[in-house]
């Protein structure tokens, strides 16, 4: 059951990820900073597989950008959202 941890990543992503055009918000760093979110007010944190599953659903759903596996960031390919950006915790 992840009714508390759903809960908690619902708040996280109303409260801490906006729509930002030209920004780029990589999963890694969105994970960190729910992780951050999580610990700081005492919610319950879901595993990393299903938070990254949970999160490219509902990214999708809420601000109609799909995850991208093609985004550059020290040489290498991250997965991640372009327009968005991270408002808290980063």
């Amino acid at each position: 059951e992840l009714g508390d941890e759903r809960a908690a990543f619902e708040e996280f992503l109303s409260s801490c990820v906006a729509v930002v055009p030209d920004s780029t918000l990589f999963c890694e760093d969105m994970h960190e900073a729910y992780r951050t979110f999580c610990c700081s007010s005492g919610r319950a944190l879901m595993p990393p597989d299903t938070f990254f599953r949970l999160a490219a659903q509902e990214i999708r759903k809420r601000f109609g950008v799909p995850r991208r596996n093609d985004l550059k960031k020290e040489g290498r390919y991250r997965r991640g959202f372009v327009g968005l950006k991270l408002t808290k915790w980063s």
